[in-house]
């Protein structure tokens, strides 16, 4: 696929098939490719936690829901459109689920709050 492409065409997955194992060679590729995006003053901020482990991944999708429901009212208050109503659907469904994803790649970074965040999320878009 051409690489303008594949930016016009990504998109969100929200909908997860806690079914499908994740190979560990998966998991390094997407891990590799992460580490590939730039960060600010190349200063490689960014480290990649795997989490497989089913009691930890439905703990982390405990702490998601939650802070997805902190959030969410904001949302479900606007306007809604027939695009808006769907993407707040496939986000309450993601709240509820993402603890059965078969794995969990977390990242984390060091750093001054509000400047280190910003190094995170061209990996993350990787």
């Amino acid at each position: 696929m051409e690489l303008f492409e594949a930016i016009a065409t990504t998109r969100a997955m929200r909908r997860l098939d806690a079914s499908r194992d994740v190979s560990d060679e998966d998991v390094l590729t997407i891990v590799e490719a992460a580490t590939k995006a730039a960060t600010g003053g190349n200063a490689q901020p960014v480290r990649w936690m795997v989490v497989r482990d089913a009691d930890k991944r439905a703990r982390i999708g405990d702490v998601y829901r939650e802070c997805w429901q902190s959030v969410r009212g904001f949302y479900a208050s606007q306007e809604q459109t027939p695009t808006s109503a769907r993407m707040l659907g496939s986000a309450d469904h993601l709240g509820e689920h993402m603890g059965e994803a078969p794995v969990l790649i977390l990242p984390c970074s060091k750093g001054q709050p509000g400047q280190a965040e910003s190094s995170v999320f061209p990996g993350v878009q990787n």
